[in-house]
């Protein structure tokens, strides 16, 4: 009957040996990179590049039209702040009668008439100061309503130009906020990758060292 000579020396040694080399070559192979997966911060870096220009659109042009008239609308403050009359004066250049200002002079002009022929002063020197009382009255009247609603106007107009700058300015905050996330996120990420490359490296060191000590002994048996 044939006996089974098994030699475990030899086979616990073997074992011990490829135990040892399959562990080092296991960290040596981390070392150089062989067989490493994609870094998970990279790939979430490469999605968070994404967003500012996907974001981009939705803040720009309000960010344009802001800049574009925050220096026309500064200049006209300054203007006015530096120079008020002669703003009021140019205003008052484009003044042109309003369609019933001649009726309204023409019945003003009759009402005093009327006073100064009941009061027996018609044709008098007296009659001829009240009309021309009455008529720079009117006439007084008139620029100031025109004067009104020319600065009405403009007061609209500079609304909606601060308007139009604050939206620029509120969009540009809201996108630097987003650029600021952004920023980090990815350092956050950065972070984590980088201290999970350094955790993985000290794995491999370990595993390097480990094998070389589980396989030394077995090699000089």
């Amino acid at each position: 009957m044939a006996t089974n000579n098994f030699d475990y020396n030899t086979i616990f040694k073997n074992l011990g040996i490829a135990g040892g080399i399959g562990s080092g070559l296991s960290g040596i192979a981390g070392l150089f990179g062989l067989g490493k997966g994609k870094n998970p911060a990279t790939e979430a870096n490469n999605y968070l590049d994404q967003i500012p220009g996907q974001t981009n659109p939705y803040y720009q042009d309000a960010i344009n039209r802001g800049q574009y008239t925050a220096p026309n609308q500064q200049a006209l403050y300054q203007q006015l702040a530096n120079n008020p009359g002669e703003t009021f004066n140019k205003l008052g250049e484009g003044y042109k009668e309003s369609p019933g200002y001649q009726f309204k002079l023409k019945q003003g002009l009759g009402a005093a008439s009327n006073a100064s022929a009941q009061g027996g002063t018609l044709g008098t020197p007296f009659h001829q100061e009240n009309a021309t009382k009455v008529a720079e009255g009117y006439a007084d009247q008139d620029f100031m309503d025109y004067m009104n609603h020319i600065l009405g106007i403009m007061n609209t107009g500079l609304t909606g130009q601060e308007g139009i700058v604050n939206r620029g300015n509120e969009a540009g905050q809201k996108y630097a906020d987003i650029l600021g996330n952004v920023t980090g996120q990815k350092a956050q990420y950065g972070y984590a990758g980088e201290e999970g490359e350094n955790k993985g490296k000290a794995n491999n060191w370990s595993d390097l060292f480990s094998g070389l000590s589980s396989a030394a002994p077995w090699l000089f048996m």
